[in-house]
Parts: structure tokens; sequence; C-alpha cells
């Protein structure tokens, strides 16, 4: 009694987009099989995206941090035989 789910990983967790036909707490055998994405969807996904740091707080901080770190003098390390 094989059936097809399609389903999204997150880490460790498969998040299925309907049902399964068996009852909850069935142990089951998991096949994956990556399923291709068009470049349309790709493109949507992408776009669904914007401003999603927009009002996020911690993110001037974050650029901020990663500023100093990249300007930061770290000198060199210099060895003699």
């Amino acid at each position: 009694m094989a059936e097809a789910v399609k389903g999204t990983i997150h880490g460790n967790h498969i998040e299925l987009e309907q049902s399964p036909s068996v009852p909850d707490g069935s142990l089951v055998l998991v096949s994956i099989e990556p399923l291709l994405v068009s470049d349309e969807e790709r493109r949507s996904r992408i776009l669904s995206l914007r401003g999603a740091w927009k009002n996020d707080p911690s993110i001037p901080g974050i650029f901020d941090e990663i500023a100093q770190e990249r300007h930061a003098h770290h000198g060199r390390d210099i060895r003699t035989p």
C-alpha cells in the first residue's frame, strides 16, 4: 500500500502537504526524491522574501558588527627562523 505525498523538509522534519492515509504513530518507510522547481516558481519564492528584514531591529547591529570585523587591523604574523 504505497502512497506518494509531497512535503517540505525542515531539518530532520518533513511537513506534508496533505494527511497520509495511515494512522498516527504508524511505522513507515520514507523514500526521499527531490522535486525539481521551475524557474518561475524559484523566482516567485525569491520575490516573496522581499522586505523580510525591513522591520527587524537587529539588522543594523549585525551589519555594524560585520563592518567592524572587515575593517579591523589584525596585524601580520611574521615568523622568523
